[in-house]
């Protein structure tokens, strides 16, 4: 009877041997197993225009979802963004539902749109925690940076010879401060200050002369006068008039003789084309000793183009521009010498100059 079992097994056991083993192998090649965790991603840093709609942020996945689940992201803003999501936040965190089979989950951000220019934003978003059935991958945060609406365009910077001027801007639109930028990381900061109808109230300097400021005194929306200090000391003041255009046409420069009482030193002469952009500025001069005033600079500006001037660079008043176009000519008459430099420039897709050429010197512009 023995000998007939031990028959028996020899005869059937390759059979069972081979029967379970087909049972145990059921998994696809290639294909990932059930049980195997759905890898989860963003995608890639994004921007948004502060008053375009909602944007999907899209979370991607590496396979189907395995079952039913959750994902939890979280939401860290700069001070001052107000934004909308849906589904909707509790305490910054976004919870997502995932329904099993699901290939990917995605939610909406709409930035509240305002009208002052509050700065370009970021809006970080994280990936903070999954269920079962999920794991993070490498990207698992993102930067969503939010274009202020009424920043895009102006000025930023402009640069050349080794300087880099730097503009923010108050919420009203107005330059709030100027960073000057030198070669060796050198930097002077010029603070801008404004009365209740808009008028350039004072500019404040620090420098390598010390603190500079200038104070400007307006009557029935014209400037009167400016004052300039040195470490509190005035060192100038200047009157101002005007031609029949509205424009301001001369400027008279008072200075201290050695006795100390401030005489009238310099007069600046400001010619204009019809457009409003600025021609001439001419500036006499004469000391204490002269009795007529002698002609010492001529700065002309010419053939302007068809182009918007963005960058307040020939101020004669801080923020009212000189020069609505980009100039195509300057020349400049001053101590013997007679120079003209063309300019020439390139621009974006958008029209704007972002490159001006003058024989040799580039200037840089960019904008916000």
């Amino acid at each position: 009877m023995k000998t007939l079992h031990s028959y028996l097994w020899c005869l059937f056991a390759p059979l069972f041997l081979i029967s379970c083993s087909a049972d145990d192998d059921n998994s696809v090649p290639g294909n990932p197993v059930e049980s195997d965790p759905v890898l989860i991603n963003f995608e890639s840093d994004i921007s948004i225009l502060e008053n375009s709609a909602a944007q999907t942020i899209e979370i991607i996945f590496d396979a189907p979802a395995i079952a039913n689940g959750e994902i939890n992201v979280k939401f860290t803003a700069d001070e001052g963004l107000s934004y909308v999501v849906e589904p909707a936040l509790v305490n910054d965190m976004l919870k997502l539902n995932v329904l099993k089979d699901q290939e990917s989950a995605s939610f909406k951000v709409k930035i509240s749109d305002d009208d002052v220019i509050k700065g370009h934003k970021n809006l970080d978003l994280t990936l903070n925690s999954v269920s079962s059935g999920f794991t993070i991958g490498d990207i698992k945060t993102i930067s969503v940076e939010v274009e202020d609406d009424e920043l895009v365009g102006k000025p930023k910077s402009f640069s050349g010879a080794g300087i880099k001027h730097e503009y923010y801007y108050q919420e009203d639109g107005k330059v709030n401060k100027v960073i000057k930028l030198y070669a060796g990381s050198t930097s002077t900061t010029t603070h801008y200050s404004y009365d209740g109808d808009g008028n350039i109230l004072s500019i404040l300097t620090d420098d390598f002369y010390g603190e500079q400021k200038v104070n400007f005194y307006w009557k029935d929306g014209k400037l009167e006068k400016s004052e300039e200090y040195t470490d509190n000391e005035l060192v100038s003041y200047s009157l101002y008039d005007y031609d029949t255009a509205g424009n301001i046409g001369g400027k008279a420069v008072y200075q201290p003789d050695q006795a100390g009482e401030f005489k009238e030193n310099f007069i600046y002469v400001y010619l204009y084309f019809t457009t409003g952009n600025l021609y001439k500025q001419q500036i006499y001069y004469h000391s204490e000793n002269d009795v007529d005033y002698s002609l010492i600079s001529t700065r002309t500006y010419d053939n302007y183009l068809d182009k918007t001037n963005l960058f307040p660079v020939n101020e004669i008043i801080p923020g009212i521009m000189t020069q609505k176009n980009l100039p195509g000519l300057y020349r400049i008459e001053e101590n013997g010498s007679d120079l003209t430099f063309i300019f020439t420039y390139e621009y974006s897709e958008k029209g704007f100059a972002i490159k001006r050429n003058t024989q040799g010197e580039e200037i840089i512009y960019e904008y916000y």
